[in-house]
């Protein structure tokens, strides 16, 4: 029976958001990124919640590939595991099959293997399909029985007590410049936005962690800042304010300075309660996608919808909270005149944290189903998938229109506005 004394974790290199800016306009590469490990922010969380669900007697090694090289004259581990999202999956394939083919037994997981589960199966020995926690226990016991199954998949959604505190220490061999802790307390998602995947990966009901394991894990955290990386925190409703609340009053306690990512549109929470709770416990941004029927009717101009966004825009400010706007351009809606009016937009919020991108149909989403059907896909080059290339024909432009129109957004917003590239929070998202 196979003995399983090493495993072998590796996090994939792929296009990052900052180097197809830096090939459009030299002006966004004013940092060479690439040149040291200190440019970038650590993975995602996936492998230190696998290392923590993995026997102690077991060896975890960690790779960072957009850093180090694999060393293929020296494959010494027993078991290769890596993640993978959806631009990365040209490079993971690449590499999963140069282990495979110099004997070694590999294991795929992450969203896109959960989207894609029969292709990344031609590149695995096996796959894991949404969440790993149970299923990875098992994989291990099967791979040192003999007995590795080519797919595993839980019949049901993990409960969030069942995660571990990550072993974050695996990433300590790179010195970060961000060492962001990401910190995740809940899981899926009740809406059905066109373009997220989550509710299809990980089920249509939220979980939430339970707080006392929160408090654990931040005081188990050594770096100063925290990226939430939940989108569902800024809900109404009873079950979201009051687990909100209940965050931000532990938060407050270790002063830890956070990001927030958001879900679609304006953060719906405004009331004063939350604002001083997250003033409190030192919040300093939230990252929004304004997809939103209100903010679509202040960017096409609506006076009343105009000024309600600006009211919620300053109500945050006021609060020491930057908003993060992410626009989509290129939907069915838009037009040629979509550049001026969001920048005539932007100008009247004053905004100063801004990204452009284009709507991505990424596989299980209903946008996916919707390109589909309508025969508007492309093409599935994975690597272009990555929010700055049209993967898909839109309505109103031809493809190369709308990939100049956001690269002319890019420069001319941030012809006028103060260069944001080497923002921590902006880095996170920017390199991860």
């Amino acid at each position: 029976m196979p003995t399983l004394k090493r495993i072998q974790f590796i996090y994939p290199r792929f296009r990052r958001f900052y180097q197809v800016l830096a090939e459009w306009y030299p002006s966004f590469g004013k940092r060479d990124y690439d040149a040291y490990a200190a440019s970038r922010t650590p993975p995602c969380l996936a492998f230190p919640i696998l290392a923590a669900l993995t026997p102690d007697h077991i060896q975890i090694d960690f790779l960072d590939d957009r850093i180090d090289e694999l060393d293929m004259d020296n494959l010494d581990a027993d078991l290769y595991c890596l993640h993978i999202k959806t631009e990365m999956a040209p490079r993971a394939y690449e590499l999963a099959d140069r282990l495979r083919a110099a004997g070694k037994t590999v294991i795929l997981g992450g969203l896109h293997v959960t989207y894609c589960p029969q292709e990344a199966q031609a590149h695995a020995d096996a796959i894991c399909v949404g969440d790993a926690e149970g299923v990875w226990q098992d994989m291990l016991r099967d791979f040192e029985s003999g007995a590795l199954k080519s797919v595993y998949k839980r019949v049901s959604p993990v409960d969030m007590a069942e995660v571990p505190i990550p072993r974050r220490e695996i990433y300590d061999r790179y010195e970060y410049s961000n060492p962001c802790n990401y910190l995740q307390v809940s899981r899926g998602c009740p809406l059905n936005c066109s373009g997220c995947p989550i509710p299809a990966a990980y089920g249509k009901t939220i979980r939430f962690r339970p707080i006392e394991l929160v408090q654990k894990e931040l005081e188990s955290m050594r770096s100063e800042t925290v990226y939430m990386v939940d989108d569902n925190l800024f809900f109404t409703g009873s079950v979201y304010t009051e687990y909100t609340d209940k965050i931000l009053r532990v938060l407050a306690q270790f002063q830890k300075p956070s990001s927030w990512a958001s879900a679609i549109g304006l953060p719906q929470r405004r009331d004063a309660e939350f604002l001083k709770l997250a003033k409190e416990a030192n919040v300093h941004s939230v990252y929004n996608v304004l997809f939103d029927t209100l903010s679509q009717r202040a960017i096409e101009g609506n006076q009343r919808a105009l000024d309600r966004f600006r009211e919620v825009y300053n109500l945050y400010r006021e609060a020491g909270i930057e908003l993060w706007l992410s626009v989509y351009v290129g939907t069915d809606e838009h037009d040629a005149s979509f550049g001026d009016k969001i920048l005539g937009f932007l100008e009247r919020v004053e905004a100063t944290l801004v990204e452009f991108v284009i709507p991505t149909p990424f596989p299980a989403t209903p946008f996916w189903d919707q390109c589909r059907r309508e025969d508007r896909l492309l093409h599935t080059n994975w690597e272009d998938f990555d929010g700055l290339h049209a993967v898909f024909q839109p309505k109103n432009f031809s493809v190369e229109e709308l990939e100049r129109l956001v690269r002319d957004l890019w420069a001319q917003f941030y012809s006028n506005h103060t260069y944001i590239f080497d923002r921590d929070d902006v880095k996170v998202l920017i390199n991860s």
